[in-house]
């Protein structure tokens, strides 16, 4: 079926004559009602830094589209430049990406040479020959190529996307219709015009090399978007419930790049807002205010959560008000694990309202030997509110840490595999547990199942609480809680959510000590072949080493991410 076969060619004749007036801006020539919509205001600023960063030479080695490398190739030639050249060309006026409802996708270039275009459009009129009268008598239904009075161009060669130029402008659409609706005139008003782009838009600041706005009073009413945006399990709520909170009661979110040398900052803000009355208010920070991260030896991330756990637990029936047969295990197995106590009132009341995480790559002991698969050492860390009662309620975390150990060696002991035997060691003064595999029955040392990337550790060090997948880890934190001078109350601070990665080399590295086990993996699961495993790994390992440092912080309905470049 042609392109535009089932469209009245006289009607889109007369759309398009009627429209060919000169360009105002993409979000002011393009109709509102979108579901989202990215814009590129500056991008040259954004090409200095991808050429930079060497970031067309890394895309273009291993093009996955032979026909497309040659089309550049054509019309970086015509056009007197290289490809980089080309793109600055292409998209010296701006780029706009609009999403309507329907997945009608639409794409406006905003050249800088108008001549540039010329070139690419005598090469499509070449390839699809002699102009026909309208679209149905073409000869081959996927091409077309129409010429309309007023500086109007309007082409398909595969029949899927579909092109029109006017001036200096190109435009791309996925879908016919859209691209007469685009020309045609229309009563209801433009994107720029629109209240909630227009709110975003300021919301993304003076001057950003890029921006993004999403609709979210549409997407609210979008089932998948509802159920993405639902409450989930337990560490879903905890760690994303603030998000999700701020975007299901919001009309807009406004995404705003700014770049200073080779660091970025993504600016995102909503109207949304986290009920202070309600589940919301687990992560409004109060004193003692967020803590910062802590550092560790070969440190890939590390996180500080503000959580109150003890009002998220007081809120369960709330949040989970149809109790699943999962829900209801765990809290019996919690409550075992605790002897009875009263989960909120006792135990997790008892905790700061401070959640740290820590993720790190393990230095694994020659004399216990090296797994083939080589996971990294995560660990979270708590502090303790004084006692009213002098109970030691490090000693009944540790209790119902050991409970768990067993019933973990219970269940594998079912499967006929080998379970954790706990052990005591003192490390910086401090006296903790943690459990190993025996390597007894192992005669290869060199290649260890991938269960010997676990040995567990619970240290009780003052006021902190300190879970740890490895005995390493926790020896690591000891001196970094110890290091650190918060035993005393933190700054105060709004940040409800702080990640930071300070050393993408050490997850570079062991990606690619896992390089072949990933690759073989995505052969497996996606059905590639080696060869293209192979190359996406390596091109996102590439991706990866080009970042020095990231840091996320998220206050209220606000969100920062900072990216420092190598």
């Amino acid at each position: 079926m042609a392109v535009f076969g089932r469209l009245n060619a006289i009607l889109l004749f007369c759309a398009l004559a009627a429209a060919a007036q000169p360009s105002p801006t993409a979000d002011q020539w393009l109709p509102e009602g979108a579901v989202y919509a990215f814009r590129v205001e500056q991008p040259g600023a954004l090409l200095d830094l991808a050429a930079s960063l060497k970031i067309p030479e890394m895309l273009l080695a291993n093009p996955t589209d032979p026909g497309f490398q040659r089309l550049v190739e054509m019309l970086s030639k015509r056009a007197g430049t290289d490809y980089t050249g080309l793109i600055r060309q292409f998209t010296g006026g701006g780029v706009t990406y609009v999403l309507y409802p329907g997945d009608a996708s639409v794409i406006v270039f905003d050249t800088q040479n108008p001549q540039l275009l010329d070139v690419l459009q005598q090469f499509v009129k070449a390839v699809a020959g002699t102009p026909v009268v309208s679209p149905a008598s073409a000869k081959k239904p996927s091409i077309f190529y129409q010429e309309y009075p007023g500086d109007v161009v309007v082409w398909s060669l595969d029949g899927k996307q579909v092109f029109a130029r006017t001036g200096n402008r190109l435009i791309l659409t996925n879908q016919g219709e859209t691209m007469k609706v685009l020309f045609a005139p229309r009563a209801h008003g433009s994107l720029a015009a629109s209240p909630l782009y227009a709110q975003a838009r300021q919301a993304a600041g003076a001057h950003p090399a890029a921006w993004g706005f999403i609709n979210m009073a549409m997407l609210n009413r979008y089932p998948p978007a509802q159920k993405a945006l639902a409450n989930n399990d337990l560490f879903d709520i905890v760690f994303n419930g603030p998000l999700k909170q701020s975007l299901r009661g919001a009309n807009w979110v406004s995404l705003g790049l700014s770049i200073e040398g080779r660091k970025l900052r993504l600016h995102a803000a909503t109207d949304g807002k986290l009920d202070a009355t309600g589940f919301g208010a687990i992560a409004l920070p109060a004193e003692p205010g967020i803590l910062p991260n802590l550092s560790v030896p070969r440190e890939l991330a590390a996180a500080t959560f503000w959580r109150d756990l003890g009002q998220f637990y007081g809120l369960k029936d709330t949040l989970f008000p149809e109790k699943t047969s999962g829900g209801i295990l765990a809290e019996n197995f919690l409550e075992i694990f605790f002897t009875g106590r009263d989960l909120n009132q006792e135990v997790f009341s008892r905790l700061e309202p401070q959640v740290r995480l820590i993720v790190a790559r393990q230095q694994y002991d020659p004399k216990i030997g090296t797994p083939v698969e080589q996971y990294p050492a995560a660990a979270l860390v708590f502090r303790v509110k004084p006692a009213p009662d002098k109970e030691d309620f490090g000693e009944v975390l540790e209790e119902a840490w050991q409970k768990a150990v067993g019933l973990t060696n219970f269940t594998r002991g079912q499967q006929a595999l080998p379970g954790v035997l706990l052990d005591r060691e003192t490390y910086g003064g401090v006296t903790f547990t943690y459990g190993a595999f025996s390597t007894r029955s192992q005669k290869d040392r060199a290649h260890l199942p991938s269960n010997f990337n676990y040995r567990p550790a619970i240290v009780r060090d003052g006021p902190y609480i300190i879970l740890s997948t490895t005995d390493g880890l926790a020896r690591d934190l000891i001196d970094a809680v110890n290091h650190e001078d918060s035993r005393q109350p933190a700054r105060q601070s709004d940040t409800h959510t702080l990640v930071e990665v300070n050393s993408p080399a050490e997850i570079a590295a062991l990606l690619n000590v896992n390089r072949s086990g990933m690759i073989r993996q995505s052969v497996l699961s996606k059905g590639q072949k080696p060869e293209q495993a192979a190359l996406e790994f390596d091109r996102n390992v590439a991706w990866l080493d080009k970042l020095a440092r990231a840091r996320l912080s998220m206050t209220g309905n606000q969100a920062d991410l900072d990216l420092e470049l190598k």
